[in-house]
């Protein structure tokens, strides 16, 4: 329970700082290579050692909390940096490389073609030249911290660091529960924070109804291959991901490390759900990709004799679903009722009647624009009209709602006092029938 864990441990600065930079040895090597070249030596095979390297030590820069701390959060965000460029780099290096064998419709126009190539090679020189800039000033920083310590005395110089092998103090770090750096970088309460936290967690909500058809298909008796097959192909497990990083990566932008996170630890229980369960959902993406691959019927049989005699289908299957996609969905389960007391905790929930005006009834496109409204807000919203209630988030719900009582005089919405503001602004307008340019500005979005 989120009440018994322990109270983490804080690692002084100087001897994280120790820690890291032997840490850092195989990311300060491929920059050295990297950078040592001129700007075009930056290839494939590069990109790969850089992004692999900079995921290594992000990993263990984030394992001790450098990205909340202030002197370390400078080279946590440089190799995060380095990691996001590397890997579109990598994805365009391919491109260029495997350009020509790609078989593209034979009646492309050349100039059309030469759109694409051209774009690709504007894609490259950039990312390769934002690719040098970070790397360069990522080996200064490390210099820096080098210097640091051998001046702090509580490491050692250069040439004389040895790397940290799996029975050593990083081993030991990880043994103990990785002890956090003090959290000396607080970002301020940034505008509108709570409904963006509402919306994370209505976001969340919606994952629980998601994935509840999963656990309760994937609980029954029959073999685990059928159900993998149908309900968490390639296709169905990259989608499910996609949503939880998405949800995961919304959090980390909007409420990560902020102000009101640092006040209510539901915020940070709801992310340590959600990050759990991606994890599973990817390693799940992983194994089916690596099942379906050579169960595709074009391949051939031999190869899928050789596969299925090293890895058993079944058994695979049957981890799949019992240890990593039931079990993914039980975690983002197990946060729902905390997810569902964040909504209201950070929504100002009101009402708001609305007369109709029988010269612009609430038809098809202005229902759409409420949609969009309560959508942009991503908080409930709730429609009533005589005494039905449906949600203003479905526009089939409104249009039955509204044409099951043709003679009604007005609406009732209720929710968030945000969304509210603008259906009422909406309604002010007519509901856009005189064009959306005549909305008022507070409605802009909804032009694009």
């Amino acid at each position: 329970m989120p009440g018994d864990q322990p109270a983490e441990t804080i690692l002084r600065e100087e001897a994280f700082a120790a820690l890291l930079l032997p840490r850092a040895a195989p990311l300060r090597g491929v920059l050295e290579a990297v950078l040592t070249g001129s700007s075009p030596t930056l290839g494939k095979a590069a990109a790969a050692d850089l992004l692999r390297a900079c995921e290594e030590l992000e990993s263990f820069l984030d394992d001790h909390g450098a990205r909340w701390n202030r002197r370390f959060a400078p080279v946590t965000e440089l190799v995060a940096g380095l990691r996001s460029l590397a890997g579109a780099f990598f994805h365009l290096a391919h491109v260029q490389r495997r350009l020509p064998s790609y078989r593209l419709i034979p009646a492309i126009d050349d100039d059309r073609r030469q759109q694409w190539v051209s774009g690709l090679e504007r894609s490259i020189t950039f990312v390769r030249g934002a690719c040098h800039r970070l790397a360069s000033t990522c080996a200064a920083h490390f210099v820096r911290l080098e210097q640091q310590v051998a001046a702090s005395g509580s490491g050692t110089a250069k040439g004389t660091v040895t790397p940290i092998s799996i029975g050593g103090a990083a081993a030991i770090l990880v043994a103990d529960g990785s002890p956090k750096l003090p959290r000396t970088l607080l970002h301020d309460e940034p505008h509108d924070e709570e409904q963006k936290i509402a919306r994370v967690a209505t976001d969340y909500v919606e994952l629980c109804e998601e994935v509840r058809p999963l656990i309760q298909a994937g609980r029954t008796d029959h073999p685990a291959g059928p159900w993998v097959r149908a309900s968490f192909s390639e296709a169905r497990a990259r989608t499910l991901a996609a949503r939880v990083h998405n949800l995961q990566s919304a959090y980390d932008t909007y409420v990560g490390n902020t102000i009101l996170e640092s006040r209510d630890p539901r915020l940070a229980q709801l992310r340590g759900h959600s990050s759990l369960a991606l994890h599973l959902f990817q390693a799940g993406v992983h194994l089916v990709h690596f099942r379906e691959r050579y169960e595709a019927e074009d391949r051939a049989t031999h190869l899928e004799e050789v596969l299925t005699s090293l890895v058993d289908p079944d058994e695979l299957h049957g981890v799949v679903r019992d240890d990593l996609v039931l079990v993914a969905c039980d975690i983002v389960l197990a946060g729902e009722d905390v997810a569902r007391a964040l909504v209201p905790s950070y929504t100002r929930v009101r009402e708001r009647r609305i007369v109709l005006d029988p010269e612009t009834p609430l038809h098809a496109r202005p229902a759409a624009l409420v949609v969009a409204i309560v959508n942009h807000h991503g908080t409930p919203v709730e429609l009533e009209i005589e005494g039905a209630i449906c949600n203003a988030a479905s526009i089939l719900e409104i249009l039955m709602a509204v044409g099951s009582h043709p003679g009604a005089s007005h609406v009732l919405f209720r929710g968030d006092e945000r969304p509210l503001a603008d259906i009422e602004r909406l309604f002010a307008a007519r509901l856009g029938e005189e064009g959306l340019e005549s909305l008022p500005p507070e409605l802009a979005y909804l032009r694009s």
